[in-house]
């Protein structure tokens, strides 16, 4: 049963939504989108900035949810709500010093939010610039020179290493065929490098996705690096974020509360269609009970 709170209070007998979608997914914040009948009623509740919503349905939960927009139109009233707090929203300009984790947990206070992280080590920087980002751009950037993938969930930052995340136990295994409803592959050949050069005001340093394979080369410049090591780390960090979106399977399923982003997910199929694979964005249609979910295979 889908349950709806608004402001800490169970609304769910007073209304009926139409469609209630909820987007789990790394980089960017969770979000809600929920559209209700009757909107001149509800709109008439005056909905403000930082008014929580949460959905919940059989096991799955979207947590706390921050309103950021409230429409009315053609009768229908839609919400749209997002796990980052309020002033998470605002973007700034500052520069950092110190360790990486310090740096981000000083970046998420700012968004009146807590971080925490799972299977990321921690570097020593020189400095780092917030230029003109939010806390959550700012952190979502540090987090692909760690190797790593950024949550944004009810109200908090959680980076999580994606060679851990890789490690783990699969979720679920799927049987897959090409001609399946609802499978979707897609390979990039216009993405990824075979060598990732990061420059430093000492030197490059490089990192290749094989000793000496051919393809593609890049150089990057105004990573916090400053020094060979950490920018080595940050060199073979940013190679493993940039490689692994060449590879994206689509799955379509009957409701399925236990897929979270960057779970893991291993298939069964011919070609290219079988392997492990890493969940970047689910969604959970709460209404109607079905899940897609949009990942990216392990290398």
């Amino acid at each position: 049963m889908m349950r709806i709170f608004y402001n800490g209070t169970d609304i769910t007998a007073a209304c009926c939504p139409e469609e209630a979608i909820y987007y789990d997914r790394t980089g960017k914040a969770d979000s809600l989108e929920l559209t209700l009948p009757f909107g001149e009623r509800w709109i008439s509740w005056g909905t403000e900035e930082g008014d929580t919503l949460r959905v919940t349905r059989d096991g799955c939960d979207t947590g706390e949810m921050y309103i950021t927009a409230a429409e009315l139109d053609s009768g229908k009233f839609r919400v749209l709500a997002t796990a980052a707090k309020p002033k998470c929203r605002k973007k700034g300009y500052r520069v950092y010093s110190g360790t990486m984790l310090r740096i981000c947990a000083r970046a998420a206070g700012e968004g009146d939010s807590s971080f925490s992280c799972w299977g990321v080590e921690d570097m020593a920087l020189g400095s780092a610039v917030r230029s003109g980002e939010t806390p959550g751009e700012f952190l979502n950037r540090l987090a692909e020179y760690a190797g790593a993938a950024l949550k944004t969930c009810n109200g908090a930052f959680r980076m999580v290493g994606i060679r851990k995340a890789q490690e783990r136990e699969a979720i679920q295994t799927l049987r897959l065929r090409g001609e399946q409803p609802g499978v979707r592959y897609l390979r990039r050949f216009d993405l990824g490098t075979a060598k990732l050069t990061v420059g430093t005001g000492a030197g490059q340093v490089s990192a290749w996705e094989t000793e000496e394979g051919p393809g593609p080369e890049e150089t990057v410049t105004g990573t916090p690096a400053r020094e060979a090591a950490p920018a080595g780390v940050i060199a073979r960090n940013l190679i493993l974020t940039k490689n692994r979106q060449r590879e994206e399977l689509t799955v379509e399923t009957a409701f399925s509360p236990g897929w979270t982003a960057l779970g893991r997910i291993d298939t069964e199929g011919t070609g290219a269609l079988g392997g492990q694979w890493i969940l970047e964005e689910v969604r959970q249609d709460l209404k109607n009970g079905r899940t897609r979910g949009r990942m990216v295979r392990v290398i």
